[in-house]
């Protein structure tokens, strides 16, 4: 796992915990990064806006705390515009149709992992 934290540090990805509501101090720092990121326009950021991916092939309510985030320069001023692309990967069939399955039945997901096991 230390390997795919380091590809994904080198590409500029950065961790965003599920809330703030806890920690202002963390939501005002994350913020202001976000601010920087976007005004400094280097790079794009890609998040999905659901917060999570759907494993039932459901769309889910979006969560726009992040997309306010990101929008905030734009509407301050401090960039001229903003372009977001809409993107979505559907699948004819669910890569995890039968965890998913077993899930409805009650039993519990396994804990995901990168280390394949024999």
């Amino acid at each position: 796992m230390w390997l795919m934290g380091k590809l994904l540090r080198a590409s500029k990805a950065f961790y965003m915990r599920r809330t703030f509501s806890d920690n202002l101090t963390y939501r005002l720092i994350f913020e202001d990064y976000v601010h920087s990121m976007v005004a400094l326009g280097e790079s794009p950021i890609e998040f999905f806006i659901e917060g999570t991916r759907s494993r039932s092939a459901k769309s889910l309510m979006p969560k726009l705390g992040f997309l306010g985030m990101v929008l905030e320069p734009f509407f301050s001023g401090d960039v001229p515009d903003i372009t977001i692309v809409p993107v979505s990967i559907n699948y004819d069939r669910l890569l995890e149709e039968v965890l998913f399955a077993y899930e409805h039945l009650g039993i519990p997901k396994p804990k995901e992992s990168t280390v394949v096991s024999p």
